[in-house]
């Protein structure tokens, strides 16, 4: 019988989220490692996180990360992909065309649209009007793309 792959991120949803929805569409069975942030007298202890960072093995320490059996990847996007190249590989696209579509649009909304929130939400900033006008300026494009298509890739 196969370990069970961990997945690695902060105690809250944050990039990690999507990860978990992935392993419990894809059925497959995972450990969940939280790592805490604490605040006391207004100093921010990560020790948590730091205090592992360097020993598990990781060739670029970060969260999340996921480790499964002797392999480890960190990084969101490489995250992503490795659960999808073990356990459902054509949701990486089933060829060379519907690869580089998948990529494409993949910039566009994990990069683009996901840094525009992040960035404005992570810095406090109580201002949104960023975050509109990054929707407002890739949802045009975002339609046009997606056309008559019911999915990203495959239909």
């Amino acid at each position: 019988m196969s370990q069970k792959p961990t997945l690695a991120y902060w105690k809250i949803r944050g990039f990690a989220a999507g990860m978990q929805f992935l392993f419990r569409h894809l059925g497959v069975d995972y450990n969940l490692k939280s790592y805490e942030t604490i605040f006391e007298n207004g100093v921010k202890d990560n020790s948590d996180w730091t205090d592992d960072k360097f020993k598990l093995g990781l060739d670029f320490p970060n969260i999340p990360y996921i480790l499964d059996g002797d392999y480890k990847v960190s990084e969101s996007t490489a995250c992503y992909e490795y659960i999808c190249a073990k356990w459902k590989p054509e949701y990486l696209g089933r060829d060379v065309e519907e690869r580089g579509r998948l990529g494409m649009i993949a910039g566009v909304i994990y990069g683009d649209l996901r840094n525009a929130v992040v960035f404005t939400c992570y810095n406090g900033n109580v201002d949104r009007t960023p975050i509109q006008a990054s929707i407002d300026a890739k949802m045009p494009a975002i339609y046009k793309f997606l056309a008559n298509n019911t999915f990203i890739v495959g239909n």
